[in-house]
């Protein structure tokens, strides 16, 4: 069976039981569909053991958010548990402030009247001798005049109420300051040029170094200088050629991961950046970021050896590479380098001998998109050299 043994439809791409490696990690097919779906997968019998690339691309998603769900249930749960302990705090604060409140009321003394006539002892003998102790007395006031003894009470309890619950507003109050007094500032490092503010310290020297212009990490292969050693690291790949990302769903390779996730925009056809001044759409931020510039007129990037102003970085670059002399791309085939990439691939050409621009009339290719548009006016007529004027011109 020469076919993929997930959905018997395509050609498999990669075998099942052979590990591969993928941003960096080792995988193996049969492993992942029994980990991800404690599926075992059949791989013996005649013919291919292997998976074809759009039943890997569904593997990989289907494996990652996995681990996204095992990672988010694993971080609710510490969340519960640390709220939880939280609560409970609050609940023995509170239990302490009760207590408090039983020791205000036994330590307030009882106001009663004397007892009857020929009884010697007060109320005040008795409670001295048992706090909790009940007179025959209470009972004779009781009996005789109940509203005399429910003003006494009411009249007694009021100011004590109001002490308790003054009491109890005061340690809340106390409570509250002491924990705004232990939460430090969540972005305590500020700069001192614009007073932006940062959570780290590294953070805030590395925003600096956007107001002195410093540029601490340089390229050994060429004059290229950044002040965030990730953006080196990224160009060091145009010298290496390396590109560890890959497309799930096709041969695509790049170097950064940004340059990736814009790409997978192509296989859903989504362009959700929209500009606001006309019906451009793009699936790339910075695209639509330089696209504006065009209704604004603005130019942020300022050329450090003339007065030259670009609207988009990149410009800004290959235009620097013309008094500098630099020339990052290099050929993996040959010795020549070049100011530009366009032109790299442009000469890769020639080692590959690819002509990708192929004329609709005859079977005339070429490497060049202008030398084809020459080509076709040999069959339209077209006077070469007047064109060629007009077009300098």
């Amino acid at each position: 069976m020469d076919s993929c043994r997930c959905c018997l439809r395509c050609a498999p791409d990669k075998d099942l039981t052979t590990p591969y490696t993928h941003n960096g990690k080792t995988e193996t097919f049969y492993d992942m569909f029994k980990e991800c779906f404690n599926i075992h997968l059949v791989v013996g019998g005649s013919g291919s053991c292997g998976i074809c690339s759009a039943c890997v691309g569904r593997l990989r998603d289907a494996s990652d958010f996995k681990l996204q769900v095992q990672r988010s249930q694993a971080e609710l749960q510490a969340l519960l548990v640390k709220a939880e302990s939280a609560v409970k705090s609050e609940r023995t604060d509170d239990g302490a402030d009760d207590d408090s409140v039983i020791n205000v009321f036994y330590e307030v003394p009882i106001l009663v009247e004397l007892s009857e006539v020929g009884e010697e002892k007060t109320k005040e003998d008795v409670t001295a001798a048992d706090p909790l102790a009940k007179s025959e007395t209470d009972d004779v006031m009781s009996d005789a005049d109940p509203s005399a003894a429910v003003c006494s009470e009411s009249s007694s309890a009021r100011p004590r109420k109001q002490a308790t619950r003054k009491k109890q507003a005061t340690r809340k109050k106390q409570r509250s300051q002491h924990n705004t007094a232990r939460q430090p500032d969540k972005k305590p490092f500020a700069c001192n040029h614009c007073g932006d503010k940062f959570r780290r310290k590294a953070t805030l020297r590395s925003h600096q170094m956007i107001h002195t212009g410093e540029k601490p990490f340089k390229c050994n292969d060429c004059d290229y200088s950044s002040r965030l050693k990730a953006s080196l690291l990224i160009h060091k790949r145009i010298h290496t050629g390396e590109k560890p990302f890959e497309c799930n769903y096709c041969d695509y390779k790049c170097s950064q991961q940004a340059s990736l996730q814009a790409h997978l925009l192509i296989h859903t056809g989504a362009k959700p950046f929209k500009c606001i001044h006309c019906d451009y759409m793009c699936n790339r931020k910075g695209n639509l970021i330089v696209h504006q510039r065009m209704h604004t007129g603005e130019k942020p990037y300022t050329c450090n050896y003339c007065d030259f102003k670009f609207s988009d970085a990149s410009k800004l670059r290959r235009h620097e590479r013309t008094h500098t002399g630099e020339k990052p791309f290099q050929c993996s085939e040959c010795d020549h380098r070049f100011s530009r990439r366009t032109h790299l691939q442009r000469h890769k050409m020639i080692h590959t001998r690819a002509k990708p621009f192929k004329c609709s009339n005859c079977e005339y290719e070429c490497r060049r998109n202008e030398e084809l548009l020459r080509h076709q006016k040999t069959h339209t007529g077209e006077n070469l050299f007047v064109a060629t004027t007009t077009q300098v011109d």
